[in-house]
């Protein structure tokens, strides 16, 4: 059943811009329309492949995860790294604030936390258009790291938070479903946790738990 489901929202989010992308090809291919009209129609095309172009790379990452490469580093250091990644990305009416609590050894990748990471953010990001804060905030629970990106956004209807991490749910107009799906795998084979808590009142929060280095006593 879950393979059908995959497979059924695949198809879905391929139909779509390929319905768009025969439609312009065949209003070019009549040649009875002005180059105004030809050269939107273009905009249209070259756009509908980028996104075809997008699902099929986000579903072959999710599909196919590449193998983790475990490194020994600081966590906070590589939230930071995202942070400022966001700090020039973000609109002028939204503030990052960084709320790091000592160090946290881990042995992990580095490079696919920071994709989790950056997913999160831009998602913040972009259900703040009307402004807010997003906080990083990084506490030490035991033998785990717990990581929080809280934001002052729109948030997410009760009945839509425990579809979020499903494969192709999502509801932006121009995104396919899969970003929370991958950060969720990827945080799955850290041997870790992803869980979201969110109301229309007081926006959304992702918390992410990783354990610790083995030789990081804390």
């Amino acid at each position: 059943q879950a393979l059908g489901e995959l497979t059924a929202g695949f198809a879905h989010e391929i139909r779509n811009p390929l319905a768009s992308l025969k439609g312009s090809i065949e209003m070019l291919r009549e040649d009875s329309i002005g180059p105004e009209q030809k050269e939107k129609l273009y905009s249209i095309a070259i756009s509908e492949m980028d996104r075809l172009n997008h699902v099929i790379a986000d579903f072959l990452i999710y599909s196919r995860p590449s193998k983790v490469e475990p490194e020994d580093f600081d966590l906070n250091a590589v939230l930071d790294k995202t942070a400022s990644l966001l700090q020039s990305r973000k609109p002028d009416n939204v503030t990052i604030i960084r709320e790091y609590s000592g160090e946290f050894g881990i042995k992990a990748d580095p490079h696919k936390l920071e994709q989790v990471f950056l997913n999160l953010g831009l998602n913040a990001l972009e259900a703040m258009a009307g402004g807010g804060q997003l906080r990083l905030n990084t506490q030490r629970r035991g033998r785990l790291a717990e990581v929080t990106f809280s934001d002052t956004g729109t948030g997410i209807p009760p009945d839509e938070q425990e579809k979020v991490f499903f494969p192709f749910f999502t509801t932006k107009p121009d995104g396919t479903g899969l970003g929370l799906s991958i950060a969720h795998r990827i945080v799955e084979a850290h041997s870790g946790r992803i869980s979201v808590i969110s109301s229309p009142a007081d926006g959304t929060k992702f918390r992410i738990t990783l354990p610790v280095r083995d030789n990081d006593k804390g």
